[in-house]
């Protein structure tokens, strides 16, 4: 039998709470929370990196969490609060994840509701710096956008040393791994857990989900057929040509100038680079005055590789799927993620429904009963839980007959 604790949703750890003894941690049982779901997801290949949500809705007992209360928690309550979830499940405590406050509102005198996101939707709203690599280990670029993110993480260790060649822009640290992912096919995800784990795609089947756990009005779709996928290749090569990438006057003090395509080699005038990287300088000016900074562009050299369905027959619709902003991607990897990325969208069986939770988790290759006494072997992408209803999960399941 499902049962849900009297410590389903803990809110710990709250900094600017442990000015007041008596908020040092909040607890929420049954007896305060009206609803409360997590939604996870993962991409198998990486094309995005999704973030997993925690929405619940509580009782505002006495006004403490009216926006109008002055001596109420809402008042302390900071952006990115953390939030830790567990739920009970035949009397054995479950770790459901940790989430930070992105957002809440009153939504009648007696309810509040708040909107929490995970750590991947956490790096969404920073900036990483970018640079260029050549030859690099996938491990060593990992390590620089997860520090510059500030945020805890786990890698494969197979994943650690794969030479990984190519650009990364100016973008979110969201952006930043998910180009490093895709590259070195690598999946993101920190369902269940306080870091973001990074690891390779399970061939590891997990137990089946039996009938019993299958609950009426499920649906099975085929996806659309995908003939063939084509990645950009991208090939950078250093010119040796100076140009002019900024000029103008600027005041004393200390500036970062940013660069919409990569650069090498920088020279100014006028002032000093502090630091520099393949898309900013950060310059110090000693005296106003006029500043000319030059530097050194990349050539990128691009090309297309493919795979394709060797039986698609004459006359036959062709549908190919590209990606040429994977700018990670290089000759050495870009036959590989081409067939990577075609042999997933190959799994064509989509089963979407109600299922009874236990141990299933996204990532996971479960096999699931389906119509005619037949089965299906897939991924889990996505698990929508309702945790205070039994811990009942809405799952997508991509994959093909088992």
């Amino acid at each position: 039998m499902l049962s849900v604790g009297t410590d389903l949703i803990e809110i710990g750890r709250i900094r600017r709470l442990m000015e007041n003894p008596r908020f040092r941690e909040k607890v929420f049982g049954s007896g305060d929370l009206i609803s409360a779901n997590i939604l996870e997801e993962v991409d198998p290949i990486s094309a995005e990196l999704r973030i997993n949500t925690l929405d619940f809705v509580l009782h505002n007992k006495n006004s403490e969490f009216s926006m109008i209360n002055p001596s109420g928690i809402y008042t302390l309550l900071q952006e990115r609060q953390p939030l830790t979830v567990h739920e009970y499940l035949d009397g054995v405590k479950k770790n459901m994840g940790t989430f930070y406050l992105d957002n809440w509102q009153n939504e009648t005198e007696s309810t509040i509701k708040m909107g929490a996101i995970d750590l991947i939707g956490v790096m969404d709203s920073t900036d990483f710096k970018g640079g260029m690599y050549v030859n690099v280990p996938a491990g060593v670029i990992i390590g620089e956008v997860m520090e510059s993110a500030g945020i805890s993480y786990e890698l494969d260790n197979s994943l650690y040393s794969i030479p990984t060649s190519g650009y990364i822009p100016i973008c979110t640290h969201r952006e930043a791994l998910q180009q490093i992912a895709l590259a070195i096919g690598a999946i993101v995800d920190c369902s269940r857990s306080n870091k973001v784990r990074i690891y390779k795609n399970s061939t590891v089947l997990s137990e089946p989900i039996p009938r019993n756990r299958k609950l009426v009005g499920h649906k099975l779709k085929l996806k659309t057929l995908v003939t063939g996928v084509e990645v950009t290749s991208h090939n950078y090569v250093a010119s040796a040509e100076s140009v002019e990438l900024f000029k103008n006057s600027l005041p004393v003090g200390t500036h970062e100038i940013t660069f919409n395509e990569p650069v090498h080699s920088l020279s100014i005038t006028g002032a000093s680079i502090v630091k520099s990287g393949a898309n900013y300088a950060v310059i110090n000016v000693a005296s106003a005055g006029s500043i000319v900074l030059t530097g050194k562009k990349y050539i990128d050299n691009t090309k297309i590789v493919g795979v394709y369905n060797a039986e698609l027959l004459a006359g036959e619709k062709s549908n190919v799927v590209s990606a040429k902003k994977a700018t990670l991607i290089s000759d050495t990897n870009a036959l590989d993620t081409a067939q990577r990325l075609y042999d997933y969208y190959q799994k064509r069986l989509q089963d979407e429904g109600k299922i009874i939770l236990r141990d299933e988790k996204c990532g996971d290759i479960v096999t699931l009963d389906t119509m005619h006494n037949q089965q299906i072997q897939g991924f889990i992408e996505k698990l929508g839980i309702n945790l205070t209803g039994g811990f009942i999960a809405n799952s997508t399941i991509v994959g093909g007959s088992a």
